[in-house]
């Protein structure tokens, strides 16, 4: 059954034009950066006073939503690279040829070049 009426389904809007689309969707999109922090393995440093000392390093990994769209496209799409960016998203403009022979691992190897690691060591008090 395809009940197009259903408005618990479907939603309708009408632009103006492909920008006002284009914009509306990027607008509506649900972009996102998350920062995940977590210990990495304590390191035991000797001091001078005989003592040790055990540090935990902390380790943060930010991953962002992506606008991916072929370098070939109506202006429109590359006007919607702002809000992504204004969300603490990315984007990448790629070839159509890219896209068409992309694989998982082409894909993974994307979103692994957008994710942030950081390693800080927390301070002593």
């Amino acid at each position: 059954e395809n009940d197009v009426g259903n408005k618990e389904e479907y939603q309708f809007s009408f632009t103006s034009a492909a920008t006002a689309s284009l914009k509306l969707v990027a607008e509506r999109f649900p972009w996102s950066s998350l920062t995940f922090t977590t210990r990495v393995h304590p390191q035991i440093q000797m001091r001078s006073d005989t003592s040790s000392e055990m540090q935990c390093n902390l380790e943060s990994i930010q991953f962002q939503s992506m606008l991916l769209y072929p370098n070939n496209v109506h202006t429109s799409v590359i006007g919607m690279r702002n809000i992504p960016l204004e969300r603490g998203s990315t984007f990448h403009c790629v070839s159509i040829d890219e896209l068409l022979k992309a694989t998982p691992h082409w894909f993974r190897s994307l979103v692994d070049s957008t994710i942030s690691y950081k390693t800080t060591t927390p301070k002593s008090h």
